[in-house]
């Protein structure tokens, strides 16, 4: 960033290389970018931040990371859903339980009035209804 470099440039995809460092694990990547002032509130074309990207796949080291650094846990995209309506979509229970224990809203509903809690049902993740059921 000192020489020039603009963090928040954009690949051809729309995402930003903190979301690139985000969903493939290089979490050290993540606190250089992040260290440097690359936005963690960023967006990409859906609207998805780093957090999102990294509950939508599940990729925990990335989440506690972003959370350490104070990402936005109540962030949603372009349908209205949070990282915690993402992971529970995709059935990512140790996500779910991870952004669930930091705080993440578990009543928040997305723009078609789903929670994680049906959206979870609605996908047939039983672990993870099961999960939400018990928080």
């Amino acid at each position: 960033a000192s020489l020039g470099a603009n963090l928040e440039a954009k690949a051809t995809d729309g995402c930003t290389a903190l979301v690139h460092a985000t969903c493939s694990g290089q979490s050290e990547a993540v606190r250089v970018l992040v260290g440097l002032g690359a936005d963690l509130e960023a967006r990409g074309p859906s609207g998805w931040t780093a957090l999102i990207s990294a509950a939508d796949i599940g990729q925990c080291e990335a989440l506690r990371l972003l959370i350490g650094l104070g990402a936005d846990l109540e962030a949603k995209d372009v349908e209205g859903r949070t990282a915690l309506i993402h992971a529970a979509g995709n059935g990512k229970g140790e996500a779910v339980r991870l952004l669930a224990g930091r705080g993440a809203d578990l009543g928040v509903r997305d723009a078609r009035g789903r929670t994680a809690l049906t959206l979870a049902f609605l996908r047939g993740h039983t672990g993870v209804v099961q999960l939400l059921a018990t928080l």
